[in-house]
């Protein structure tokens, strides 16, 4: 069992909406099982995932770390799945947690949520940057020092190289679900994929950079930050496979 999995296999937690909705009745048989994934558009077909080849450039991941924090379902049209919830439908507060994403293909499970039965058509979510000034982070930051001011962290080698690149960026994603996914008596699986393929790739697309350089303050901080920014997508999938059922 690799280490995301047990760090985060057997965690339940429950959705909860705002404060306007304190006391609802969350519908205890519905549920949500969300998967992580990572896909790489850029590795060779006779290579591992973990390999990135793009022109004469190579990396190879090691491991890929992020810093999650609080998952939130929208309804179809803006709408809540009950009609007396106002604005922030399923909101899963689950954080700041460090998760390892999977690099050998397919999706691991990695949250189990209680969410109010119905028809959703966006999740919302936070890579977190723990901040060493923050009151809110520091039972995390005491726990993870090495992860103060860290949202991402990935271990590898560039080019033969070792690198350790850690970024500093913030990220609140919205993604709109290309098929929306419906919450009944049975368990919806929803999949969190990021192409880690494409957050190193120059901005001509002809190479890789040297993740070294792309460190708070470098040369290439901005581009790869937007390349990640980018790499986000979410689906429908029920056979947990790491692909859109669709």
């Amino acid at each position: 069992m690799s280490r995301f999995a047990r760090a985060l296999g057997a965690l339940s937690l429950t959705a909860v909406a705002g404060a306007c909705n304190a006391g609802l009745d969350v519908n205890a048989d519905a549920g949500l099982q969300l998967q992580l994934a990572t896909v790489n558009g850029n590795a060779p077909a006779t290579s591992a995932p973990e390999t990135i080849v793009v022109g004469t450039d190579v990396i190879v991941l090691e491991s890929v770390q992020l810093v999650l924090r609080q998952i939130e379902l929208e309804g179809v049209d803006g709408a809540c799945a009950d009609s007396t919830v106002s604005d922030d439908c399923a909101e899963i507060e689950i954080g700041p947690m460090i998760v390892d994403l999977p690099l050998n293909g397919g999706a691991e499970h990695a949250i189990s949520a209680q969410v109010l039965a119905g028809t959703y058509d966006e999740i919302k979510f936070k890579v977190h940057r723990p901040e060493s000034g923050s009151a809110d982070d520091q039972a995390f930051i005491q726990a993870n020092p090495t992860f103060a001011d860290v949202s991402i962290r990935v271990i590898g080698t560039w080019n033969g190289e070792p690198f350790a690149y850690e970024g500093q960026q913030g990220y609140e994603q919205e993604i709109s679900l290309t098929t929306p996914i419906v919450v009944t008596d049975a368990p919806a699986h929803l999949t969190l994929a990021t192409d880690v393929g494409m957050w190193f790739v120059n901005e001509a697309g002809t190479g890789l950079v040297d993740p070294r350089l792309a460190l708070t303050g470098l040369a290439f901080e901005s581009l790869v930050e937007h390349n990640i920014e980018l790499s986000f997508e979410a689906f429908e999938d029920d056979d947990r496979d790491g692909q859109a059922d669709n």
